[in-house]
């Protein structure tokens, strides 16, 4: 009601002090709606308004699906990306000249800080981490080793080729496609279309079972699926030692549990 939605408002409104602050939480409810990216920034904007942005308890922050959603980012597991925040270079760039200029942004205004003009060093300590000393300077720090990419290899163009037909098969590893691309009813029909499918992961999920008809849940019929799935165990993080991250930059070593 008008009455709800002006109470809201005025809650809201008061964390604009010195002695208060207020966070905004978000999920896939935003990130998948119409309008999410929209939504997303009048968030941010409103933040910086009342002055909760760089306040302890504050900010815009994302309610990650799975464990270590944001150690992945940082890796760069996003088709057209490299670790570090880096994009992988197009076809299009054909030399190391031409992509790391595009990348790289220039200042807009005099004294602006620009951190990211430091692109060029963050390459070569990402190119020297892969190559060690066969990447140099004379070679463009093994530039043309890294792979080119053609067109976006993303969720959303994945599922689209799929409900075309165009993809024989998929692996997944911790990912539910079901539970995280937008449509899951033109998800489940993608799905359908597959030769083969392969899932990954220490618990059922939503995927490897989508061709099961559960009534009203997920009424399919199993007859007219002709995707084969296989399902295949994982370990869980208590099993291995490594890192998790979020998107609060908190780091965390953790150890393999005996």
């Amino acid at each position: 009601s008008l009455h709800d939605f002006q109470r809201i408002c005025e809650l809201l409104a008061s964390t604009s002090a010195a002695n208060r602050t207020a966070t905004i939480l978000y999920a896939l409810g935003w990130t998948h709606h119409t309008t999410g990216a929209q939504t997303i920034r009048a968030a941010a904007m409103l933040q910086l308004l009342l002055g909760n942005i760089g306040m302890a308890g504050g900010g815009v922050n994302a309610l990650r699906g799975h464990s270590n959603i944001q150690g992945y980012t940082d890796l760069g597991l996003l088709s057209t990306n490299l670790p570090g925040y880096m994009p992988l270079p197009s076809e299009k760039q054909v030399d190391y000249q031409s992509y790391i200029s595009q990348i790289t942004p220039a200042a807009l205004g005099v004294n602006e800080v620009n951190y990211w003009q430091n692109t060029p060093k963050f390459f070569v300590s990402m190119m020297k981490s892969f190559w060690g000393d066969a990447a140099t300077a004379e070679n463009s720090w093994g530039y043309d080793w890294l792979p080119k990419w053609d067109r976006l290899y993303d969720v959303m163009t994945q599922a689209e080729l799929m409900a075309q037909g165009k993809i024989n098969g998929y692996v997944v590893q911790g990912f539910n496609p079901l539970a995280a691309f937008p449509d899951k009813n033109k998800s489940a029909r993608a799905l359908a279309k597959l030769k083969y499918l392969v899932v990954i992961d220490p618990l059922v999920t939503e995927s490897s079972n989508f061709w099961q008809n559960h009534g009203e849940m997920n009424d399919v019929r199993p007859a007219d699926i002709q995707t084969e799935v296989f399902r295949l165990p994982s370990s869980c993080f208590a099993e291995e030692n490594g890192s998790i991250a979020n998107s609060g930059r908190w780091l965390q070593w953790l150890f393999l549990l005996h």
